[in-house]
């Protein structure tokens, strides 16, 4: 393939990645999302039931299962959290938390693992990791997070 060729596909692709937020966001502000069931008093065959009912117990899973490795602001060292605790504390350049990221991918969850009569709807999905929020590079020994674009 040409420089030039590959050039042009590179200012493609990064003008769609720098769209607006605003229709995602639009999304999440008319979303109510699935309630959340304390499974602590369940066994394990009854929890099963719980999570296998699409989006809705793939949330159910990530809040009673996943723990991520969070760095908190000027820390080096991550902190592991489960997903049920997401901190709310927005950050100072992109003006959001880690609960705003994980409550804005729940629609598109409970949009892509749609069930029908016990079946998924789609049989490959895609998800890509937005820019900017929770994403960073070290930079010698200076952590420098990117800033949001929107």
């Amino acid at each position: 393939m040409k420089k030039s060729t590959i050039r042009n596909v590179l200012k493609r692709v990064a003008l769609r990645s720098e769209a607006s937020l605003a229709p995602l966001e639009s999304i999440v502000t008319d979303f109510t999302p699935p309630p959340i069931i304390d499974t602590s008093g369940m066994n394990h065959k009854e929890k099963l039931v719980v999570w296998r009912n699409g989006g809705g117990g793939f949330i159910q899973w990530c809040h009673d299962n996943v723990n991520l490795a969070i760095y908190e602001e000027g820390s080096d060292i991550p902190r592991w959290i489960p997903m049920s605790n997401m901190p709310k504390k927005k950050n100072p350049l992109t003006d959001r938390s880690y609960q705003d990221c994980w409550d804005m991918q729940k629609p598109i969850l409970m949009e892509a693992l749609q069930m029908h009569n016990g079946r998924f709807k789609y049989r490959l999905i895609v998800l890509c990791w937005m820019r900017g929020d929770g994403k960073c590079e070290r930079k010698g020994t200076k952590i420098i997070k990117y800033k949001w674009l929107s």
